[in-house]
C-alpha cells in the first residue's frame, strides 16, 4: 500500500476557485508545500544550496521549489512505498529523483506538466532528470510525444485539468439578465493572441459598433487593446465579478498562441458560454465536438468570421452554450481525481 504525497504549488494569478491546485480537494494525500515562514535550519539549507538552484537548468525553479524538495527527500529518506507527486513539474521537481540512486526505497515520483513543448524546452533547458520519474501526467494529447521520447509511452498518460463546476455554474443567469447587446468576454494573459483580438475588435466595431469585447487580464499585457473604443480592459476583479462575466456574456472569444489546457476555457464552458477559441489540440482536447467555433491560429479573418456569426445570430448560442456545459461536466474535479487515483495505482502496481 502506497502513501500519496502531493508537492504542491499555488499560481498567484489564477482565481480562488481556479487553478490545478484544487485537485487536491478530492484525493486523499499528504500535502507538501513550503513551510511559512520557514524555520532558521531549512533557510540556511536553501542559502547554501543557491549555486544549485541557480543551476538546476530550469528557468521556473526557484527557492521555494527546493524548499518543497528538500521537504520531500526529507520524507523519502524516512519512508519506504511511497508516491510523490509533484502538480508542477517544470517548476518544482528537479533533484529528487537523484535519490534512486544514492539512497534506493521503493518510493514513486510522477509529475504532471502543463506547458507545450517548444515553451518546455526554453524554460527546461536540462532534461535528464525527467528520465527517472515513474510516470508524468500530461493535461493535453499534444505533450504525449514529447514525453513518450524522455521516458517511453507506456509511462505517460493523459489526465485532464479539471474544474469546479458546482462554483462555475449557469445558475447565475437566473439572477441576471445576459445584456441587450452582445458581448465576448476574453480571461486571462498566458498565450493569449491579443493581437489577433484586436484586429477582430477593431473590424467588428465598424460593422457593429454597439458589440462590446471584455478583457480580463494583467494590465501590462493589453497594451494593444487600450485604444479601441469597443473594448473594456479589466484587472484584478472579484471571483464572483468574474463569474458573473462569464454567465452574462454572449460567448467567450479566446484566441491562443498556443495551449494545453486552459483554465478560463474550461470555467466559460461550466457556465454555459458558447465558445470560440483556436484550433489547437489543447482546446479540442475539452471543448464539445460539435457546437463550438475553432479558428486556425494566427488568422483574423477566420476569428472574424466566427464572431460575426454571432453578431449576426447566424448560430443557435442557447444550443452551444448547453454543448459547453455538457462537455464541462466531464471535467469535474471528482471525475478528474478518480482518474488520477487510477493513475496512482497503476504506479504502485509497477514495482
Amino acid at each position: 500500500m502506497y502513501n500519496i504525497n502531493v508537492v504542491s504549488l499555488r499560481m498567484q494569478h489564477h482565481a480562488g476557485p481556479s487553478g490545478y491546485d484544487k485537485l487536491l480537494e478530492n484525493l486523499e494525500v499528504n500535502v507538501i508545500a513550503p513551510r511559512v515562514p520557514a524555520g532558521f535550519g531549512v533557510r540556511s539549507l536553501i542559502k547554501l544550496m543557491a549555486r544549485i538552484t541557480k543551476n538546476s537548468g530550469s528557468f521556473w525553479y526557484h527557492r521555494q521549489n527546493m524548499h518543497m524538495e528538500l521537504l520531500a527527500a526529507q520524507s523519502w529518506l524516512s519512508s519506504n512505498s511511497q508516491i510523490y507527486h509533484f502538480l508542477y513539474g517544470e517548476n518544482s521537481y528537479r533533484y529528487l529523483g537523484n535519490l534512486k540512486s544514492f539512497l534506493p526505497r521503493d518510493n514513486k515520483i510522477i509529475c504532471s506538466y502543463h506547458t507545450p513543448t517548444w515553451r518546455m524546452k526554453e524554460v527546461v533547458k536540462d532534461r535528464k532528470h525527467i528520465e527517472k520519474l515513474d510516470a508524468i501526467a500530461v493535461v493535453s494529447t499534444v505533450q504525449s510525444d514529447f514525453f513518450s521520447e524522455l521516458i517511453g509511452p507506456e509511462r505517460v498518460y493523459f489526465v485532464p485539468h479539471g474544474v469546479d463546476t458546482d462554483y462555475f455554474t449557469p445558475g447565475a443567469t437566473e439572477l441576471v439578465a445576459r445584456p441587450d447587446r452582445i458581448r465576448f468576454v476574453t480571461v486571462g494573459h498566458h498565450l493569449r493572441d491579443f493581437n489577433t483580438l484586436a484586429a477582430v475588435a477593431k473590424q467588428v466595431g465598424r460593422t457593429f459598433p454597439e458589440v462590446e469585447f471584455i478583457v480580463v487580464a494583467r494590465a501590462d499585457r493589453m497594451d494593444v487593446l487600450r485604444n479601441l473604443s469597443n473594448v473594456k480592459c479589466l484587472s484584478g476583479i472579484s471571483d464572483e465579478d468574474l463569474k458573473m462575466l462569464y454567465c452574462t456574456s454572449s460567448a467567450l472569444f479566446l484566441p491562443l498562441e498556443d495551449a494545453t489546457a486552459n483554465n478560463s476555457l474550461l470555467e466559460a464552458m461550466a457556465c454555459g458560454l458558447p465558445i470560440i477559441s483556436t484550433d489547437i489540440a489543447g482546446v479540442r482536447d475539452y471543448v464539445p465536438e460539435q457546437n463550438v467555433l475553432l479558428c486556425a491560429r494566427h488568422d483574423t479573418e477566420s476569428c472574424l468570421n466566427a464572431v460575426l456569426q454571432v453578431c449576426e445570430e447566424s448560430v443557435d448560442l442557447n444550443v452551444m452554450g448547453k454543448a459547453s456545459r455538457m462537455a464541462a461536466l466531464r471535467f469535474s474535479w471528482p471525475l478528474v481525481s478518480k482518474q488520477m487515483n487510477e493513475l496512482y495505482s497503476r504506479v504502485a502496481i509497477c514495482s
